[in-house]
């Protein structure tokens, strides 16, 4: 059980970090791991799920729990992205890992 401000960040920075990582895989396996502007974007993701977590953190929670709940938010972000935002090769269905990769489309987990 955790309790406290700092403490509550930290898990769910670990949560979203963790869930950010297995979600770049794909692109670091494919040879086209983030960069630039995309490592900024994921690192701004992983802030968001420590700051999402923070709802309750007066009261004592499970650290599995505020692990979850930081590593949902990257993975929601990124489908809300994907439904909102189309592919960046013009609607051509090439696999934009081939092309240019926007940090939308690493955002929506387009690799």
């Amino acid at each position: 059980m955790i309790h406290g401000f700092v403490p509550t960040m930290l898990i769910g920075i670990v949560g979203a970090l963790l869930a950010e990582v297995i979600r770049a895989l794909p692109a670091i396996r494919a040879g086209k791991p983030p960069r630039g502007w995309e490592l900024v974007a994921a690192l701004f993701q992983v802030l968001l799920g420590g700051g999402a977590v923070l709802f309750g953190w007066d009261q004592e929670q499970s650290a599995l729990q505020v692990a979850v709940m930081g590593a949902a938010f990257p993975l929601l972000f990124s489908a809300a992205v994907n439904g909102a935002k189309p592919p960046s090769d013009g609607g051509t269905g090439r696999d934009v890992a081939y092309g240019g990769r926007s940090v939308s489309d690493y955002l929506a987990g387009r690799f």
